[in-house]
């Protein structure tokens, strides 16, 4: 399992890894636009410990998945991508994840935490809630790096259960799991402890 990038706390040997292997990524995009007959310009920005990169897609972009608001084919090529990118790579050492957004120009910056949509916090604030009161742990199905963020942040915020990642790349899912209650041990419980 890779760990998610995680934002708030950019790692200094990730930063590296992703500025050693970010010209790679761009060029690895624009082959792929290529091999596909479509002409883009794609521009890559520095800094940080992801590879971000956008397109600008000329005709053709809707047929391939690339137009609208969010492109059906964004995150699978960023998954095509980190993974090409991160090939060689010793394992279990630091990787470089990939950023991709499209459209006629680059987003100024990822949305923060707290600009997140507001559906998906509620969402995993009443998963939270669930969990607990079923006392079962709960699966939320695949969804963006940036979507599962949200409900890790929310399900914290709500308190009483935890969360954790598994599966890889596109069938990365959350497991909402109930804190337990602590059991009395019968010398702390006095109705326990005469018998």
């Amino acid at each position: 399992m890779q760990p998610e990038p995680n934002p708030t706390n950019p790692s200094p040997l990730r930063a590296e890894v992703a500025k050693d292997r970010a010209p790679m990524a761009r060029d690895l995009l624009l082959e792929l636009f290529r091999l596909l007959g479509l002409n883009a310009d794609v521009t890559l920005r520095e800094g940080g410990d992801e590879i971000a990169l956008h397109a600008k897609v000329g005709e053709g972009a809707e047929a391939a998945g690339l137009a609208g608001a969010r492109p059906s084919m964004q995150e699978p090529l960023a998954y095509l991508l980190s993974k090409m990118v991160n090939r060689g790579l010793p394992d279990g050492g630091p990787r470089a994840f990939v950023k991709l957004s499209f459209g006629d120009a680059p987003p100024v910056d990822q949305p923060s935490v707290e600009e997140t949509d507001p559906e998906i916090v509620a969402l995993g604030k009443e998963l939270a809630e669930r969990a607990k009161k079923l006392g079962k742990t709960l699966t939320v199905g695949p969804m963006s790096a940036h979507e599962r963020r949200s409900i890790h942040v929310a399900v914290k915020e709500a308190g009483g259960a935890t969360t954790r990642s598994e599966g890889d790349g596109l069938q990365r899912r959350i497991l909402i799991v109930p804190e337990l209650a602590p059991t009395p041990s019968p010398k702390n419980d006095p109705e326990r402890a005469e018998e």
